[in-house]
């Protein structure tokens, strides 16, 4: 954390930028902008945002449809900060295939709670050429196709709601949701 000054209780750099990041800073500042402005401006531009929804269909339109499932990995929090979304699919380059949908380093989604909440989590999408799973305390299929033999398919849209009720949740919430009875 950086030092306080004694005088106005801002953070100050220790380690003041370099004349050459001061001289980009520049190159990119718009005459209504100060070095905050632009700072933050790009620190924007390198995250997408994304609802859930629009996200689980681009998944699907990237492997043009030929996907066996969508899981929506997270932890059972009331605030999960990473999601990870796996999809299903003979067209994934292995078992943790890193898929990019978006040309922003950094992708969240955004996702409405059953209880009217919203949550803003960090996203990793991976694709996976192994099969999907039933769901689980930390994972929640969001689609399944009907030809996918020993599970029952799921609609997106059924998928996103049973999601979005167990989001957000803690964990016994989540364990009575799922049968488990009390802990």
């Amino acid at each position: 954390m950086a030092p306080r000054n004694q005088d106005n209780g801002k953070q100050v750099c220790a380690n003041p930028l370099t004349e050459q990041t001061l001289e980009r800073l520049e190159a990119r500042r718009t005459v209504t902008e100060d070095y905050d402005d632009v700072v933050n401006r790009l620190l924007d531009a390198t995250v997408v945002e994304h609802s859930i929804e629009t996200i689980i269909h681009d998944l699907v339109d990237h492997f043009e449809g030929y996907v066996a499932g969508i899981a929506v990995g997270h932890s059972c929090v009331e605030n999960p900060g990473l999601l990870t979304i796996t999809a299903y699919t003979a067209d994934a380059n292995g078992y943790e295939d890193l898929v990019s949908l978006y040309e922003s380093e950094v992708v969240r989604a955004v996702i409405e709670t059953a209880d009217g909440n919203e949550i803003n989590a960090r996203v990793n999408i991976i694709a996976t050429c192994s099969g999907p799973q039933s769901e689980m305390m930390g994972t929640t299929p969001v689609y399944i196709a009907e030809n996918v033999i020993g599970l029952e398919p799921v609609e997106i849209d059924d998928g996103l709601e049973r999601l979005r009720e167990k989001i957000g949740q803690p964990y016994d919430e989540v364990r009575k949701m799922m049968g488990y009875g009390e802990t």
